[in-house]
């Protein structure tokens, strides 16, 4: 029977290190990747609207390349309403990986139409930046109106971001991301339930004796906390070169450490917590070795 014990309560505390590591994880994702507070604050810290306005430049037909400084300037100018879109979008893909509801987001270019027919106006009554086409004052009027005709064709009032829009390669990536974070979600309320369980029944194979619940419970967490701040740690060194392409823009290449370092954080610091807990635990099974309870 002590045989038997040992082996039940040594798989009961292996499953428990998994749940403890699991959930680490889990608790992590939760709080950044899937949290749409924090990866808008992320967001606003990349300085989305120059990525933007770079997305902008790169549509732009050769012929219309006398935008570009507009557009540019456009950046700054525009840094609110930039920063408003994309708040949006990453709401609503928040909530559709979270299964709250179905991906559909609506942006508006109205702002930025607006700023751009202001500056083209500004233009024709005013001097011509660097590289403005030589078009005569009589003619100029004509011209800025062609232009800002041009841009209304090009450039609609709202978009709508939804399935059709993403495409099909684009719409399994998310559904697979769903799919897992269902499964993080899932793990937060579940895990913490299957830990206790686990617990409950090493207390049980020994009577509810405290030194061996304390001794495998404190193995268990021990480890776990170690394997959670590792990973932390790993992740912070190992993933900055490996989870980006190699065109992906230099901007999100120089934030992505940044925001490694805050997503692990969470891991981290509950890794820690975990470890120095499972070592408490095993220090009072070691001083209740005399007197077990």
């Amino acid at each position: 029977m002590s045989v038997l014990r040992i082996i039940v309560s040594t798989l009961c505390a292996f499953a428990l290190f998994v749940c403890v590591v699991a959930f680490g994880v889990t608790f992590a994702i939760s709080q950044t990747v899937l949290s749409p507070d924090f990866m808008v604050e992320q967001a606003d810290d990349l300085d989305v609207h120059f990525l933007v306005a770079d997305q902008l430049i790169q549509e732009i037909p050769p012929e219309a390349e006398f935008l570009i400084p507009i557009i540019e300037e456009g950046a700054t100018d525009l840094q609110f309403w930039a920063r408003e879109q994309m708040g949006k979008i990453v709401h609503a893909i928040s909530a559709y990986l979270r299964g709250q509801q179905e991906l559909y987001v609506v942006i508006s270019f109205v702002e930025a139409k607006d700023y751009l027919t202001m500056r083209l106006v500004e233009i024709g009554q005013g001097p011509r930046p660097e590289g403005f086409p030589a078009v005569p004052d009589e003619h100029m009027g004509l011209f800025i109106q062609e232009v800002i005709r041009g841009i209304d064709e090009q450039l609609p009032d709202t978009m709508v971001i939804d399935e059709a829009f993403l495409g099909e390669e684009t719409m399994t990536d998310l559904r697979t991301a769903r799919q897992y974070s269902g499964y993080a979600m899932t793990g937060l309320r579940v895990l913490p339930v299957i830990a206790l369980a686990l617990v409950l029944l090493i207390a049980l194979m020994y009577r509810w004796r405290g030194r061996p619940v304390m001794s495998f419970t404190g193995v268990a967490l021990l480890i776990g906390g170690a394997v959670s701040l590792g990973i932390a740690l790993a992740a912070r060194a190992l993933l900055p070169g490996r989870v980006l392409p190699p065109d992906a823009p230099s901007e999100i290449v120089v934030a992505l450490p940044d925001f490694i370092y805050r997503v692990s954080q969470p891991l981290l610091i509950y890794g820690i917590v975990v470890l120095i807990f499972g070592l408490a635990l095993l220090v009072l099974s070691f001083r209740m070795r005399t007197s077990d309870l």
